[in-house]
């Protein structure tokens, strides 16, 4: 597919330039302009290539819910106060660990190449969902792109938090399951072979589930060991 290269003005009248690729230039321009740019140049790139995803080596993969939505509301409440979307990035990349640092740089980096924060976000598929970048699309094409980022810092804490309550809720009954396993693998490889003493010395014929049981219990004593390493291994 041709790639072209273009000079754009955005709603707010800043120049921009940037990479598109499309089948021609009439579907470059009208892509463009649905993200809210006026292409004032579009020029094809000899044996251009499309722009491709990018994957930076990081330590830590991609940016927690928690991370993600204090950077988009940093980034939304400076935008707020004014400051170029540039500026921003710079200014939040000083005071972000190393992980996220990386990551902001190389989006700084795109937006300087003239590409749209949508455009940008869109080449770190592992920190942004489609969702949130068409979600920055919109806020961009509407000039509202400080109130979007509000919204998403909102939405993905939302997701956060009831994560974590979801994990809460499972916590109780997987204790209480644990707890009934344990007391289950006790009584038969504690109680039960005082009982097998019992049965012997009045010499009774046992139930069928009596003698499963009692099966149970000799295996946990012979191979409990054995299978505790392999759950341990397992695990």
């Amino acid at each position: 597919m041709p790639v072209y290269r273009y000079k754009a003005l955005d709603q707010q009248g800043r120049n921009r330039r940037g990479r598109i690729s499309a089948e021609s230039s009439v579907e470059a321009g009208r892509s463009l302009r649905r993200d809210g740019l006026n292409p004032l140049q579009m020029v094809e790139v000899p044996g251009g290539k499309a722009p491709e995803k990018l994957s930076l080596n990081r330590t830590k993969k991609s940016l927690s819910r928690r991370e993600l939505a204090l950077v988009l509301r940093q980034v939304a409440t400076m935008l707020r106060s004014g400051e170029s979307l540039t500026e921003v990035l710079a200014a939040i990349e000083r005071q972000s660990p190393r992980h996220q640092r990386e990551l902001l740089t190389a989006i700084r980096q795109r937006v300087l190449e003239g590409e749209t924060l949508a455009h940008a976000l869109a080449r770190f598929p592992d920190d942004f969902k489609p969702l949130q970048i068409a979600s920055v699309t919109a806020g961009e094409r509407t000039g509202r792109l400080d109130e979007t980022l509000f919204q998403l810092a909102q939405h993905v804490e939302e997701q956060s938090n009831l994560r974590r309550n979801l994990l809460l809720a499972l916590i109780y009954p997987a204790v209480l399951a644990l707890a009934a396993i344990g007391v289950v693998v006790a009584l038969l490889v504690f109680v039960m072979p005082q009982l097998v003493e019992v049965f012997d010395a009045v010499d009774m014929t046992l139930p069928v589930l009596t003698r499963l049981l009692l099966a149970v219990s000799r295996g946990l004593q012979e191979f409990g060991g054995f299978l505790l390493l392999i759950l341990l291994v397992a695990t």
